[in-house]
């Protein structure tokens, strides 16, 4: 595989969220019923991870100023786009290939919060006050070609409440 760098801007933002005025993500619960995916054929390749979580459709597109990117770059930093509170917000970045269409949409699964945020990227005037957590790492999927599990195309941060207002669903996911 080839390596590169791609230098990922961030800092910690040390303000703790006050859960008692804000919404928080709450990762999906429930125990995945290994008879039940055998009866349902589930595509489950060896190798194919299962897992519970929520997703959501964004629209992202080429990030500008990006440092470390060049012409020689297999993959770049790409903005990932809201409509929600107004049209063309940034809500998050995500590293994809560079070969990505831009601008283009993509299904996003939440893996896990995200302590650490580029604080220069986050527009409190539309996401609200910065805290400490205020971020999600998130991994942009495809169906892969001819099975029903999900393949990675990219991972990246969103903001918390662009998360939040983006309506998310809930499913079992099967990463090959």
């Amino acid at each position: 595989p080839v390596r590169q760098y791609v230098e990922w801007q961030e800092r910690i933002i040390e303000e703790d969220v006050d859960f008692t005025t804000n919404v928080a993500y709450v990762a999906p619960k429930g125990d995945i019923d290994p008879q039940q995916l055998i009866a349902e054929n589930a595509p489950l390749l060896p190798g194919t991870l299962v897992f519970r979580t929520s997703y959501s459709r964004f629209d992202v597109t080429k990030a500008d100023g990006v440092i470390g990117a060049d012409a020689m770059d297999n993959y770049v930093v790409y903005s990932i786009l809201s409509d929600i509170p107004r049209p063309s917000t940034m809500v998050g970045q995500i590293i994809l290939p560079c070969s990505t269409p831009s601008p283009t949409s993509y299904e996003f699964i939440v893996l896990s919060r995200a302590r650490r945020v580029d604080a220069r990227s986050y527009n409190e005037e539309r996401l609200g006050k910065a805290y400490s957590g205020c971020g999600l790492y998130v991994m942009a999927v495809q169906k892969m070609q001819d099975d029903e599990r999900l393949e990675r195309v990219g991972v990246g941060v969103i903001f918390e409440q662009a998360w939040l207002k983006s309506m998310a669903g809930e499913k079992v996911v099967y990463l090959g």
